[in-house]
């Protein structure tokens, strides 16, 4: 019995993913793309070697305004205006999603990229807005005594997102807006 529960229940699931893939492709169909693959979309169309990447370059130049790349059930839009300043024909490892950047980089570059961004975290520079990070970790703590109380669960995500965007108002722009208490 508990085989068939767990049994209906994936199939439930998997129905759900595919009606949301439905809609998926529903809304994007409008968006002229180059061709895919139904269900894996245009994974085959990059080899793990990153070499094919010229071929986004010309996707670019054949949909300039906005088209669809699927990565079997996931889907990024691309806007071939907005690509266009972050990659050039000789070069298409600056492909900004090519995932070359410092974390996956290695040797000189990374040496190179781990040297510029140094100075910009540095212990000086950050202790001043400890304060400021704690300061609305605090707020977003008090909204959440609220629920301690309470035997139900709750969706942290919004919260967390706002005590992240409190933050960023606060260390990098100087804003105190208070998003975490006011709407």
């Amino acid at each position: 019995l508990n085989t068939d529960v767990l049994t209906t229940s994936r199939l439930v699931v998997l129905a759900k993913l595919l009606m949301k893939r439905r809609e998926f492709v529903r809304v994007l169909q409008p968006f002229p793309g180059p061709p895919k693959h139904w269900l894996y979309g245009h994974v085959h169309e990059f080899p793990q070697d990153g070499t094919d990447l010229y071929k986004v370059v010309k996707w670019v130049e054949t949909y300039p305004l906005a088209f669809p790349l699927w990565f079997g059930p996931s889907v990024a839009v691309l806007h071939g205006t907005m690509l266009k300043s972050d990659m050039t024909p000789t070069h298409p490892s600056s492909i900004c999603f090519a995932g070359n950047g410092l974390l996956v980089s290695q040797g000189q570059k990374w040496f190179l990229h781990r040297r510029l961004l140094t100075p910009g975290f540095h212990y000086d520079i950050l202790k001043h807005y400890v304060t400021l990070m704690a300061e609305s970790a605090r707020a977003m703590l008090d909204k959440w005594e609220v629920y301690a109380d309470q035997d139900e669960p709750f969706e942290l995500f919004n919260h967390v997102s706002l005590m992240t965007l409190d933050s960023i108002m606060q260390c990098a722009f100087s804003c105190r807006s208070n998003c975490q208490t006011e709407r």
